[in-house]
């Protein structure tokens, strides 16, 4: 009832929101005919304006087409003014053909006597240039004979015989300095490979023990000089005496520093060492503070270190050479890397080393560039006798080729002189004939001249005749514009009238569709006021209706209210009874456990009676007695029963396979166990591996690193012509993980980092950089591309140097991708793209050493 109650209530609000939509739609509609009316309103009048313009218009139209006149008048003028004026074309014919036949006889007899007074003017040049033209002919016959008296060919053959002879010996000459040259070059290059790797090897011992003594330098601590630099080790046991006095080895001999080593005065009686151990002052020359120490350490092998370390007395301890360390406490150490000591005192020996392998290097370097001294002089010598002998022949090759430039010059001039005079006199004698005809032909003309008669009488004629053409002309001419006149007019009234119907037709069409879209807007108008109308009832009946559905809306709120309550109660009533019925059912049920459990108990306890009287019978012979009567203790009983039960149930069935188990557990314990000690193992091995790798590295890293720094030196200060450039490690002690810095002085300035240079100076210090780590590990073929882009003309000259410098010491092959010029014409040869015609590109190459002996040669 409620449900029903409240969905009738839904039903009422929601016809009474459909009606206040329907009477706010109805508004909106009458709001929109009324603007509709008025819109139409408007339309009809435009459309009566538009009809009423359309018949204006046709009336209009109509008019202008009766005014136009009749055709047939028009047609008849139009025949008449074509009478006329084909009659004036023909007596215009007439006169034209009269005036064109006395032009033509005019013109004849004119152009006969201008061809005859041209053909005398043309015979009398001809007659004047034919002389001219023998006399220059003359003229040239006398110049060529007077030239052949002083023809030098005679004087040429003999100065170029001489200058052969005198080239012949020129080149014999060269060709013996040239071969002298080269035995020279050949030489000094034999000389020079020693003397430049004896001039590296130094270098590299320079470099290295510079290094090195950096290197021990920077190590050092502060303060007083520590008793390491006093030591001397035997090599191979630095690593022993570095594991065994560790820092120890820092301290100074001073007694004024506040860690120091001093000399006992009653030192005592030490013990011996375990046999089998050897001391290690017997290789090492140390200070005598440090003697009682070094009298102590044993050196033993890996093995005997672990037996002999029980053995050892109080203070002593055995090192390995490979870095173990087992002293007296028990204290172990394995060996590792190998200690800042130890490498200190390893980088003093290599220093011995590196100086003794210096002086031998010096002094094969100084006998080297002895050598290389004197293959220089000699190919000094060789050179200038080369360059001596190169201009002789050059000058002689030059007079030969001079020589017989006249000789061949003077040989052409010769026979073109004998052809010239052939030609020359052959001519004269053609020109003596035309000469003689030419002067005939001027007489027979000259007569013909003085017999053509007089012209005045037919150009009185002529003139006559176009006076009268003129006037012929006139009169064709105003027949002709008048025809055409006539002919205009006729095709603008044609074109008029065609006109006057198409705007006819246009117009009535217009006022037809005026007419209809008027009499559309009027239906439509008044279907808009019916719907007004309407429209206008509307709001009285929407009044009607809303009172019935706020009458019945007050109702079935009134009803809803009430079944609300209705339900509220009934609902309150519901969950009154369902909680009794719960706490029903849960008694219910407890009285039910309470049952079982009672049940079972006195079953159970029945049950361990009979049991019990069993037992007790089986080994008394006899049946219970003193059995307690009292409720409360049998209770007691069976609640002790029943929890001595629960200890026995909370220990769980018995596993029948608990020794499969065992043994399976132990096997893979084992497994297990074996697996830690293999990855134990293995970890051991790894370590042992990066340290190996690491102690390898670090020897490698410092080698290349001493060979590029050198590299780096030399190629920085032949790009900078002087200065020097060195290559530190920094941020940390260990190699591997340094850093690198670059420190430059170019000529004039301080030393400073990379990032503080200028552009240019980068740029050439980076080209050092790269070039000193290719020069390490040189390849077969070096690309460079662009890379002197940021130098000026000096700097590039310097770049083109050290190009060339590389290539004589090693076998690569440079390709340098640039557009300098300077860069260009350092090289041996040349590869480019040029476009002989538009779309066409073609790869050229110019060898600029072959070039250079052609141009030599020349």
């Amino acid at each position: 009832a409620a449900a029903a109650a409240a969905a009738a209530l839904d039903r009422i609000r929601h016809a009474s929101r459909d009606l206040d939509r329907e009477g706010e739609q109805a508004r909106a509609r009458l709001e929109e005919i009324d603007r509709q009316l008025a819109v139409l309103a408007s339309d009809a009048e435009r459309e009566t304006a538009l009809a009423q313009d359309a018949t204006a218009n046709v009336a209009r139209l109509t008019a202008e087409n009766a005014a136009l006149g009749d055709e047939d008048a028009v047609r008849a003028a139009e025949a008449a003014a074509e009478g006329g004026s084909h009659e004036a074309e023909t007596v215009l014919g007439e006169a034209e053909a009269a005036f064109t036949e006395t032009a033509t006889r005019l013109a004849e007899r004119r152009a006969a006597r201008d061809a005859l007074l041209r053909a005398v003017r043309e015979a009398g040049e001809r007659c004047s240039r034919l002389d001219a033209e023998a006399k220059k002919i003359n003229d040239s016959i006398a110049a060529l004979d007077a030239g052949i008296e002083r023809d030098p060919l005679t004087q040429v053959i003999r100065e170029a015989e001489e200058a052969d002879a005198r080239l012949a010996k020129a080149e014999t000459a060269l060709r013996h300095a040239e071969s002298a040259l080269q035995k020279a070059r050949e030489a000094e290059t034999i000389k020079a490979l020693p003397a430049k790797d004896a001039d590296a090897e130094v270098h590299r011992y320079e470099v290295e023990a510079e290094t090195i003594a950096k290197w021990l330098r920077t190590d050092a601590s502060g303060g007083a000089e520590p008793v390491l630099d006093a030591l001397a080790v035997e090599r191979g046991y630095e690593i022993a005496l570095g594991a065994a006095l560790s820092d120890d080895l820092q301290a100074p001999l001073d007694s004024s520093a506040p860690v120091h080593w001093a000399i006992l005065s009653a030192p005592g009686d030490d013990p011996a060492l375990p046999e089998g151990a050897e001391s290690l002052d017997r290789h090492v020359s140390a200070p005598e503070a440090l003697s009682r120490r070094l009298a102590q350490i044993g050196i033993v092998t890996r093995d005997d270190g672990r037996k002999l370390q029980e053995v050892l007395a109080v203070g002593q301890c055995l090192v390995s050479r490979e870095g173990d360390l087992w002293r007296w406490d028990g204290f172990t150490s394995a060996a590792e890397a190998p200690t800042t000591a130890a490498r200190r005192l390893a980088e003093k020996n290599r220093l011995d080393e590196v100086e003794k392998h210096l002086a031998e290097a010096t002094r094969r370097a100084g006998r080297h560039r002895e050598e290389l001294k004197k293959a220089q002089e000699m190919l000094a010598g060789a050179m200038a006798s080369e360059q001596s002998a190169r201009p002789d022949a050059k000058a002689a090759r030059q007079t030969v080729d001079a020589l017989r430039t006249r000789r061949a010059t003077a040989e052409r001039g010769a026979a073109e002189r004998d052809a010239r005079r052939s030609n020359l006199l052959a001519t004269r004698e053609r020109m003596h004939a035309e000469s003689a005809e030419a002067v005939a032909r001027l007489a027979a003309i000259e007569e013909s001249l003085g017999q053509a008669s007089d012209n005045h009488a037919l150009e009185d004629e002529l003139q006559s005749r176009r006076t009268a053409l003129e006037r012929v002309r006139t009169l064709a001419a105003e027949h002709r514009a008048a025809r055409e006149a006539v002919i205009r007019e006729r095709e603008h009234r044609a074109r008029r009238r065609q006109g006057i119907i198409q705007e006819t037709s246009a117009w009535s069409a217009r006022r037809i569709e005026a007419e209809s879209r008027l009499s559309n807007l009027t239906d439509r108008r008044e279907r808009a006021q019916a719907e007004r109308l309407d429209l206008i009832k509307l709001p009285e009946i929407l009044a009607t209706r809303r009172i019935a559905l706020v009458n019945a809306l007050d109702a079935a709120d009134g009803e809803s209210r009430i079944t609300a309550d209705r339900l509220n109660a009934a609902e309150a009533l519901r969950v009154e009874t369902d909680r009794a019925a719960r706490h029903a059912l849960a008694a219910l049920s407890e009285a039910r456990e309470h049952l079982a459990r009672t049940e079972t108990r006195k079953e159970s306890a029945q049950e361990r009676a009979v049991e019990a009287e069993a037992r007790l019978r089986d080994t008394l012979g006899r049946g219970p007695t003193g059995v307690p009567e009292s409720e409360a203790t049998i209770e007691q009983l069976s609640d002790e029963l029943d929890r001595l039960k629960q200890d026995r149930e909370r220990l769980g069935a018995v596993n029948l396979m608990a020794e499969e188990e065992l043994v399976e557990v132990q096997s893979h314990h084992t497994a297990i166990d074996a697996e830690r000690n293999d990855l134990t193992e293995a970890i051991r091995q790894l370590r042992q591996a990066i340290q190996t790798l690491n102690r390898e590295g670090r020897d490698r890293l410092n080698a290349a690193f001493v060979q590029v720094n050198a590299h780096f030196q030399q190629l920085f200060a032949t790009l900078f012509g002087g200065g020097e450039a060195h290559l530190v490690l920094v941020e940390s002690d260990d190699p591997l993980d340094a850093g690198l810095e670059i420190m430059a002085r170019p000529p004039g300035k301080k030393p400073q980092t990379l990032s503080l240079l200028s552009g240019g100076e980068q740029a050439l210090t980076a080209m050092a950089m790269i070039f000193a780590i290719f020069l390490t590990n040189p390849a077969p073929v070096c690309v460079l591309d662009e890379v002197d882009a940021p130098l000026d003309d000096a700097n590039v000259e310097r770049f083109c140097d050290l190009l060339e410098a590389m290539r004589r010491q090693t076998d690569t092959r440079f390709l340098v991708v640039t557009h300098n010029p300077v860069t260009m014409s350092r090289m041996d040869r040349l590869f480019g793209v040029t476009m002989a015609e538009r779309g066409v590109s073609q790869l050229v190459s110019v060898d600029l050493e072959t070039a250079e002996r052609l141009r030599d040669v020349v």
